[in-house]
C-alpha cells in the first residue's frame, strides 16, 4: 500500500474548477521569462506524450465510465470537463495527482488537464523526493501560525513545480516559453502548460498541468 504524505494544509475544492479556468489565468501570468536551474535528480514522471496512451480526438464513448464536472461555453464552443471515477491518481516519482480533468470539443478528447497534489508517495519517490517530504513534515510540525503554513505550503508548490519542469522537460526538450509561474511546451501535435500555483490573492493553489492539442481551438482558449 503507498504511504501518502499529507502536509496539512487545507486545500481549495476543486470539483468545481475547470481545467479551462486555470488556461485563463495566463492573461494575469507575467510575460518575463527566466531561467531556472535543473534540478540534480530528474523526476521519473510517467510519459505525458501520449498521456496514458489517450489519443487526440478520441471519442468519449470509449472512455467507459465518466462523469461531468463542469460545461464550459467559450464562444461558438462547447467544452464538458469529465472525470474518471476510478482513475488512477499515481504520476510516478512520488508525485500524485488531486485529480485528473478529461476536456472533450464535440465528444472528442481536446486536453487533459491534471491537478498536482501535496502529498507525497514514498513508495514511488526517489531521495530528491523524499528528502522534499521529510523536510516539509519537519518543518509543518513545528509550524505555529497560519502564515507559517501558507509559506512552506508556497516553498513546497516551488519544489513540485521545478521537479515538474526539470522532467518535462526531458521528455519535451527546452520549453517555449518560462517565467516563474508558467512553463510552456510545444512539440508537434502537443502542447504542455505547467501553472505553479501557491498563495494567490488570499487562496492556496496547487500546481496545475494542461495538456492539449497544438490547434486553433487551443489558440482560442488562451484569448
Amino acid at each position: 500500500m503507498s504511504r501518502h504524505i499529507p502536509f496539512g494544509v487545507a486545500q481549495p475544492d476543486h470539483r468545481r474548477r475547470a481545467a479551462v479556468r486555470w488556461v485563463g489565468l495566463v492573461l494575469c501570468m507575467l510575460s518575463w521569462i527566466g531561467a531556472y536551474p535543473a534540478h540534480t535528480e530528474a523526476a521519473e514522471l510517467e510519459p505525458t506524450r501520449p498521456f496514458r496512451n489517450y489519443k487526440w480526438g478520441q471519442h468519449l464513448a470509449s472512455f467507459g465510465d465518466m462523469e461531468v464536472v463542469h460545461v464550459s461555453e467559450i464562444d461558438d464552443m462547447t467544452l464538458h470537463v469529465y472525470r474518471k471515477p476510478e482513475d488512477d491518481l499515481s504520476l510516478g516519482a512520488g508525485l500524485l495527482a488531486a485529480s485528473i480533468e478529461y476536456i472533450f470539443l464535440d465528444e472528442r478528447l481536446s486536453a487533459i488537464g491534471v491537478t498536482i497534489s501535496t502529498e507525497i508517495d514514498l513508495d514511488s519517490a526517489g531521495s530528491e523526493m523524499r528528502s522534499i517530504s521529510e523536510e516539509y513534515r519537519t518543518a509543518l510540525a513545528a509550524a505555529d501560525s497560519e502564515s507559517t503554513r501558507r509559506m512552506l505550503f508556497d516553498s513546497l508548490v516551488w519544489e513540485l513545480y521545478m521537479t515538474l519542469q526539470s522532467s518535462l522537460s526531458a521528455e519535451w526538450g527546452s520549453p517555449r516559453q518560462a517565467d516563474w509561474e508558467r512553463t510552456e511546451w510545444v512539440q508537434g501535435n502537443d502542447v504542455a502548460l505547467l501553472f505553479r500555483g501557491g498563495v494567490q490573492a488570499g487562496e492556496l493553489r496547487l500546481p496545475f498541468l494542461l495538456l492539449a492539442i497544438n490547434s486553433p481551438a487551443f489558440e482560442q482558449w488562451l484569448m
